[in-house]
C-alpha cells in the first residue's frame, strides 16, 4: 500500500502519499499527489533549483475550511472573481498541524509585514522554503511547504522584484482566511 490516512480530529483528515514508480489513474490519491508535485516541480524550474527531493505528500480534507472556502468563492465568483491559484507557503514544521486544522492566523506576525496584513504565499517553492527556518534549538529532519489553493479576489496584492516576474510572484498577500484552503503538505528530507 502506498498511502495511509493519519488519524486527525476536527474533521481533518491527512493522507500520506509516498510517490511510486508506477501511475494508477483510477486512484484519486495518486492523482492528488501528482497534482502537488507537478506544481512544486514546475515553478521551482522557472526559478533557482532548490535541490530538495519530494519524500512524501500529504493530501490535506478539512471539511470545515473547505466550506468556508467554497462559501468565499461562491461570493468572489458573483463579484467577478473566479481565479483560482496553487500558492506556497512556508513555516517552520510546529507550525503545519495548526494551519491544516485552523487555517492561518493573520494576527500573528513572524516575518514582518512589508506589504500588509495578511497571509503571504509564492509562486515560487524557493521563496516559501526561506521561511521553513528551523529554530536553533529544534532538530527536525523535514521540511515541509504547505501548497494552498487561493482565491485571489479583489482584496490581495501581488508583489515582484524588478524583471523577475516571468519566475511567478514573488509574493502574494491575502488577507481574508477563507480565501484560502491548506491543500497539500510537500515533505523534502
Amino acid at each position: 500500500q502506498h498511502h495511509w490516512t493519519k488519524p486527525c480530529t476536527n474533521e481533518v483528515e491527512v493522507i500520506i502519499i509516498l510517490p511510486k514508480r508506477q501511475f494508477d489513474e483510477m486512484d484519486s490519491m495518486e492523482i492528488e499527489y501528482r497534482r502537488a508535485e507537478s506544481q512544486f516541480l514546475r515553478m521551482q524550474a522557472r526559478g533557482i533549483n532548490t535541490g530538495l527531493t519530494i519524500q512524501s505528500i500529504d493530501v490535506v480534507t478539512n471539511c470545515c475550511l473547505q466550506k468556508r472556502f467554497e462559501a468565499k468563492q461562491a461570493e468572489l465568483l458573483k463579484q467577478g472573481f473566479s481565479d483560482c491559484l496553487l500558492l506556497f507557503h512556508g513555516t517552520p514544521q510546529k507550525n503545519v498541524e495548526s494551519i491544516l486544522k485552523n487555517n492561518f492566523e493573520t494576527s500573528i506576525v513572524a516575518n514582518g509585514r512589508s506589504f500588509g496584513n495578511g497571509v503571504y504565499f509564492s509562486e515560487r517553492p524557493q521563496v516559501s522554503l526561506r521561511y521553513c527556518k528551523k529554530q536553533q534549538e529544534q532538530v527536525e529532519t523535514t521540511t515541509s511547504l504547505i501548497l494552498c489553493k487561493v482565491l485571489p479576489g479583489n482584496n490581495s496584492t501581488e508583489h515582484n522584484p524588478e524583471g523577475k516576474e516571468e519566475e511567478g510572484c514573488w509574493a502574494i498577500v491575502v488577507p481574508d482566511v477563507d480565501q484560502i484552503l491548506p491543500k497539500y503538505v510537500i515533505n523534502f528530507m
